[in-house]
């Protein structure tokens, strides 16, 4: 893996039609980070289920931002977005939620404003 730390991002919006872009996004960063390809194409596959998955679970069609980060060792990817806009079930919490992946761990958690 390149030695350097970065992060790049892309706002899309929570529309399967964006599958393409975003896993793409995902490839190429993780790529340009230094993964090898059979490690790029499985955290772009992790990507393809959770992008899907948001896509399911969205009432309407949302913004919701992801980042890819380049930890040296590892490339995260998070998925950014309003848990309120994206929760299945009712919910009167306006918190931000994070789903982040490491090479094929997953994670939720959510956010406070100054993180995103």
């Amino acid at each position: 893996m390149k030695d350097r730390s970065a992060e790049v991002s892309l706002t899309i919006s929570s529309d399967i039609q964006f599958l393409p872009l975003a896993i793409s996004f995902a490839e190429a960063a993780a790529r340009a980070f230094g993964l090898e390809k059979t490690d790029a194409l499985k955290l772009t596959l992790a990507c393809e289920e959770t992008f899907t998955y948001i896509c399911s679970i969205s009432k309407e069609i949302r913004s919701l931002a992801m980042k890819v980060t380049n930890g040296l060792y590892y490339v995260r990817v998070q998925f950014l977005f309003n848990a309120a806009d994206f929760d299945p079930g009712p919910s009167t919490s306006q918190r931000r939620s994070r789903l982040t992946m490491r090479r094929g761990s997953m994670r939720w958690g959510s956010l406070s404003p100054q993180d995103l």
